[in-house]
């Protein structure tokens, strides 16, 4: 028979907190607005105005974003800066029953400190990234109630890698016809901000040796 008991809970009139305001979190910004939701955005780059008014969404400090939202939706390149930047004390100031989602880099987020917040029942999680891929079968974070885990699956769907590669090699044509306005170029200093692949090599050398 039907089922009558099921919580479910939606977006609409929640407030939704950003780390990070790159691509991806722009593109979440844009999609929360037909929910009617508050979106709050921390950047250690900064938000102009434009940005502010655009995506309707408000600047804020990284303490306020994991202490005042109902979801939490990490976008973080894992850089020196980054790395556990989601510590024990922030972690510890999320709202009961608050939901934090990571589909940027698993270091970004401290997950010792995040195995004994999850343990205490109090928040949500969804991990599509770990530190360590796949997530050792021993992980505390599994086999319970309140984590999902997804194998690394949110980039593009299998349809769209395809439409990937065609984008870049129209940018291609376009570049070698004298057509510089390309659609999917980014700046030296964006790509600074980016995962720094050195750092990982370098984090995984460092837990290899130990």
């Amino acid at each position: 028979g039907w089922c009558s008991q099921v919580f479910t809970e939606g977006l609409r009139g929640k407030t939704i907190g950003l780390l990070s305001f790159g691509m991806i979190a722009k593109n979440v910004a844009k999609m929360l607005q037909v929910f009617n939701c508050r979106v709050k955005v921390h950047s250690s780059h900064g938000l102009s105005e434009e940005e502010l008014k655009k995506y309707r969404i408000e600047s804020c400090t990284i303490e306020e974003l994991f202490s005042t939202c109902d979801i939490v939706s990490i976008h973080s390149g894992l850089t020196a800066d980054t790395y556990h930047i989601v510590n024990k004390k922030l972690l510890s100031m999320m709202k009961d029953h608050a939901l934090l989602v990571n589909t940027s880099r698993g270091a970004v987020i401290d997950e010792a400190a995040l195995e004994l917040e999850v343990k205490s029942g109090r928040i949500r999680v969804v991990l599509d990234v770990m530190e360590k891929e796949p997530l050792p079968m021993c992980s505390g974070l599994r086999g319970l109630d309140n984590v999902y885990i997804i194998p690394h699956q949110g980039g593009p769907t299998t349809d769209l890698y395809p439409a990937v590669t065609h984008g870049l090699i129209d940018d291609i044509e376009r570049y070698y016809s004298g057509n510089y306005d390309l659609e999917n170029q980014i700046s030296i200093s964006y790509a600074r901000n980016m995962t720094s692949h050195t750092f990982v090599d370098l984090q995984s050398k460092v837990k290899n040796e130990n």
